[in-house]
């Protein structure tokens, strides 16, 4: 019995690894970035330093691998004070959390060339399950664009604790915007 088990987890991963094909961040054409607000006015900004790790197959999403990260300290909101200032330990406290990472556990199919990751995000030292559409649409044989939009709380990840937990004037809803081109060819 134990035998059978062994041959069956086997062969599941044997044909996981079959399906998800792996795919290369091109950084130089991809970014993640964000629209935040302060007063009521909103701002953008994006992310100079991540990387993203991809298995995946849009005929069997089920078998797809997510992995990112996000240098937290490559921000750049076009203001420099902003940006100095999210290094304080209140927001993103650099020198502690360098990283933002996602560690998705499950992707699945919504419509044609829409899916939808679900996992892990940890920013700071908090950590919770969040589930997000991405568009998967092909460039040419080697190459495949993946977009996608949505929303963060920060209070949700105790970026702007302390003092700014409930004060507004930085808002508390911040949307993600992902744009990446990855290619097969490794």
């Amino acid at each position: 019995m134990r035998f059978s088990l062994a041959i069956f987890i086997l062969l599941s991963l044997v044909q996981e690894v079959a399906f998800a094909q792996q795919w290369k961040l091109l950084p130089e054409q991809s970014s993640v970035g964000f629209t935040a607000s302060y007063d009521g006015i909103d701002f953008d900004g994006q992310f100079e330093k991540f990387s993203v790790e991809l298995y995946f197959d849009p005929h069997h999403p089920a078998t797809g691998k997510l992995r990112s990260s996000v240098e937290t300290a490559s921000v750049n909101s076009n203001s420099r004070d902003r940006d100095e200032a999210m290094a304080d330990p209140a927001w993103f406290h650099f020198s502690a959390f360098p990283t933002a990472d996602f560690i998705g556990h499950e992707i699945s199919q919504l419509a044609a060339e829409t899916f939808q990751a679900t996992g892990t995000l940890t920013i700071r030292d908090q950590q919770r399950e969040i589930t997000f559409p991405f568009k998967w649409q092909t460039v040419n044989a080697h190459q495949v664009q993946v977009s996608a939009e949505f929303p963060v709380d920060r209070r949700d990840f105790e970026v702007g604790n302390g003092e700014w937990t409930q004060d507004a004037t930085i808002g508390f809803s911040v949307n993600v915007k992902i744009s990446l081109l990855l290619t097969n060819k490794l």
